[in-house]
């Protein structure tokens, strides 16, 4: 029977990661944790990561003249010199998921889960 070796990977050992994820889906390790299982001979035989994840919400509008459209350019103007950083928006609401769309954000295929750490 193979010993699973259970770890946290270094931020060096980064690269590592491209065995099991395509490096365009790797993220940041600065902002990001991988939990690794090795093989005897160290190669990795699953991964976890646990990353922050930048995510827009909540939209509060006491107005129907405020833009929404304005109120997330704003928001985004700081993030531009982060290119290829990937940010979520959750909403229970067909309408504010119409306003996500419109601004050429895509539907996920995702369920959310929530934890929380007690």
């Amino acid at each position: 029977m193979k010993h699973m070796h259970y770890r946290l990977l270094q931020p060096d050992e980064w690269d590592k990661l491209k065995a099991l994820i395509p490096e365009a889906s790797i993220p940041q390790a600065g902002a990001s944790g991988a939990a690794i299982a090795e093989n005897e001979d160290g190669s990795l035989a699953g991964v976890l990561i646990g990353q922050l994840v930048l995510h827009v919400e909540p939209l509060v509008l006491t107005s129907p003249q405020v833009s929404f459209k304005h109120l997330f350019t704003t928001l985004m103007e700081p993030l531009q010199a982060h290119k290829g950083l990937a940010f979520y928006a959750f909403s229970e609401s067909d309408v504010v998921a119409g306003m996500a769309e419109h601004l050429g954000l895509t539907r996920k295929p995702y369920q959310v889960w929530e934890g929380r750490i007690s």
